[in-house]
Order: C-alpha cells, then sequence, then structure tokens
C-alpha cells in the first residue's frame, strides 16, 4: 500500500491514465465521479473490442486493481487474435498434425509453408529425401 499512500487522491490530476510499468500505451483509465470512482478499459471478446468498466468507492481500491488489470492486458495482448487469426491458426495445427501422422516427422509452420510451396498440389508419396 506504500505507492498508494504516496500518491494521495487530492494530488492525482483526473482522469487518471494507466501503463504497464507506467509507459507505452494507454491501457486502462481511472474517472472521478461524483459516486466514486470509474475504471475503463478496452478488451476483445470474442475478437472484437468491448469497453468495460468497474465502479469503486475509493481512489485506492480503483488504483489497485487498474495495476493488476494492465498488467494482466498487457501479458495477455500479445496473443490476442481475431476470429480470423485463431481460425487460420488452427487450420495451420491441424495441417502440421496431419502432415506429422504422414511422414512421421515434426515440422514448424515455416517449414511446412517451404515444403507445400516446393511441391506440386497433387499429393505425392514421400520419397524420403525429408523435404
Amino acid at each position: 500500500m506504500g505507492a498508494l499512500e504516496a500518491e494521495s487522491e487530492q494530488q492525482v490530476k483526473f482522469p487518471k491514465r494507466l501503463r504497464h510499468r507506467g509507459k507505452g500505451k494507454v491501457l486502462a483509465t481511472i474517472y472521478k465521479m461524483p459516486s466514486g470512482y470509474r475504471l475503463y478499459w478496452r478488451q476483445r471478446v470474442d475478437g472484437k473490442p468491448k469497453s468495460q468498466m468497474r465502479l469503486f468507492k475509493s481512489y485506492a481500491d480503483a488504483k489497485r486493481e487498474g495495476d493488476k488489470l494492465v498488467a494482466d492486458l498487457a501479458k495477455g495482448r500479445t496473443i490476442t487474435l481475431s476470429p480470423g487469426q485463431a481460425a487460420d491458426a488452427r487450420n495451420a495445427a491441424e495441417e502440421l498434425q496431419r502432415l506429422y501422422q504422414a511422414t512421421g516427422k515434426r515440422f514448424n509452420s515455416v517449414r511446412r509453408r517451404r515444403v507445400l510451396r516446393s511441391r506440386p498440389q497433387a499429393r505425392r508419396p514421400d520419397d524420403g529425401r525429408g523435404d
């Protein structure tokens, strides 16, 4: 609680913008309302950005939850996929699994592209060269 005590509610300018580790993109914002404090953030739900908010009676509670939320958003932001991207990733994983079952060799997605580009469209039996 030491950090929150140092930043008293009277010294804060609103809206308070929260960034991960104090730098980078604003991931959440605390607004001062007549009835308390509103924590606002944007989050992807089913691949679509949605506004989310929570109300708090004290600034300390809003700041504490906001800091936790920003840390979670910063960690998860790198893996957020749109529905189309998620479908592409699933299809690639399924194709890699089929390729493994057909050849007995493990491939990553980069090698898979090279392998599929070098082969004609019709599938041919494995010739044992490891391509």
